[in-house]
């Protein structure tokens, strides 16, 4: 017997084809892993419950093959990501995360135990709009990697 899988509504952004789709989709990694076109997925975080599924290894593929979009965001206090570049009132400078490739972009919200379940999109079509410039063919960013330094003042936990 299969397991029943929960579906729910994201929104699929293509930077190289430059459609964004609000679809019914599978709530569930593998499936969006394959909608996506990945083997390796990564989930970012993008604050208040959302989240952007995408291709871990996209940015290692050839420049040919690889495609980008900005999403656009104010930081909380708190540090977390907010989607609100449509509020002219909002004074906080606005950030920036490029995605390569296609992603798809849906909520979470917590469970009774608090964990983090994969629910429909929150945000509705001109909100997503409004975080989202497509990047032009020309742009190409290179993989980066960081080190951290631990020192005697530092713990691991």
């Amino acid at each position: 017997m299969s397991e029943i899988i929960d579906t729910g509504f994201a929104y699929i952004i293509d930077p190289k084809e430059r459609i964004l789709q609000h679809k019914e989709i599978p709530l569930d990694f593998e499936e969006m892993k394959k909608i996506i076109g990945c083997d390796m997925g990564e989930i970012i975080s993008l604050g208040h419950g959302l989240v952007m599924v995408c291709d871990e290894n996209a940015r290692l593929l050839g420049e040919e093959f690889r495609s980008h979009f900005r999403w656009n965001f104010r930081r909380n206090e708190d540090g977390s990501m907010s989607p609100n570049r449509y509020l002219e009132s909002d004074t906080r400078p606005m950030e920036d995360i490029v995605f390569c490739n296609k992603c798809i972009l849906l909520s979470t919200i917590l469970d009774k135990d608090d964990m983090p379940q994969w629910c429909s999109a929150m945000l509705q079509l001109w909100q997503v709009g409004e975080c989202l410039d497509w990047l032009h063919d020309s742009y190409h960013d290179e993989p980066t990697f960081e080190i951290h330094m631990i020192d005697e003042n530092t713990t691991r936990h």
